[in-house]
């Protein structure tokens, strides 16, 4: 069973922390959710909390070891749908909510298949084999320009509207969910994160770090310190959220800090 271990930081320049994660684990399944509310003073915080509520229990309430594939990725974008509906209602209801969105991303892994979940830019990596590989694409403007060839990789790092997302639970009343699922051999590792991290750390920086057989609970607190410690040592303008999962040890922990 793959174990799971995640913190999340203020940064340097944010007055509330509208990131929000959980990890735990259901009949066998592990699962991990990272959400980053979106709407400066209209209650990111509140989206992402609500997101990430909805979504964890939803799971735990409907997942069962002798689901499908089919059935497990039904269940899954079920998840997100509720979370997008009453997000969207929220906003529309409380004049303190308008406009308020999130991303969010989920692992599901069972046995040696993880499920993945995907609306906005915060992101999953597989680490294996030497190599980071990017599970995730980017709902987002300068990855629609990178795709349309005219915008480069390195160009859309720096651009000033990278921020800008094309994408998101709670924006309207419906929406699109990326759903995949990879078979994973017991030396994989999984990363999880806001773009307050993967915008001051390169494939490289993740790789020379997490490129071990195994993790345990030591050294994947370790390295969630480290990553948001290079990220605040970068100058991290926004919060900042890591999420580890390997196997062999499972630690349960929910944070919002």
């Amino acid at each position: 069973m793959f174990k799971s271990f995640g913190k999340t930081d203020i940064g340097l320049k944010r007055k509330v922390n509208q990131d929000y994660f959980a990890i735990g684990v259901v009949d066998g399944a592990s699962w991990a959710i990272v959400c980053d509310g979106l709407g400066g003073e209209k209650a990111g915080d509140v989206a992402s909390k609500t997101a990430t509520e909805i979504i964890s229990n939803y799971l735990k309430q409907n997942y069962r070891a002798d689901m499908t594939f089919e059935e497990i990725k039904s269940m899954l974008i079920k998840s997100f749908n509720f979370a997008n509906s009453k997000i969207f209602d929220m906003g529309q209801e409380n004049i303190d909510y308008e406009g308020m969105a999130t991303t969010a991303i989920v692992s599901f892994i069972v046995g040696d298949y993880l499920h993945i979940v995907h609306v906005g830019d915060s992101r999953i990596y597989l680490i294996n084999n030497n190599l980071v590989n990017q599970l995730t694409k980017d709902d987002s403007l300068v990855q629609a320009l990178v795709e349309k060839g005219t915008l480069s990789e390195d160009e859309a790092k720096t651009h000033p509207k990278r921020n800008y997302l094309t994408k998101a639970v709670g924006v309207e009343k419906e929406i699109d969910v990326y759903y995949k699922s990879f078979k994973i051999s017991s030396n994989n590792k999984i990363l999880m994160c806001t773009d307050g991290l993967y915008n001051y750390l390169d494939d490289q920086i993740i790789l020379d770090n997490m490129n071990f057989d195994y993790l345990d609970k030591k050294q994947m607190e370790a390295l969630t310190d480290k990553f948001i410690k290079l990220a605040l040592d970068g100058g991290a303008s926004d919060n900042i959220t890591v999420v580890i999962m390997s196997d062999n040890y499972y630690n349960s922990e929910s944070s919002e800090e």
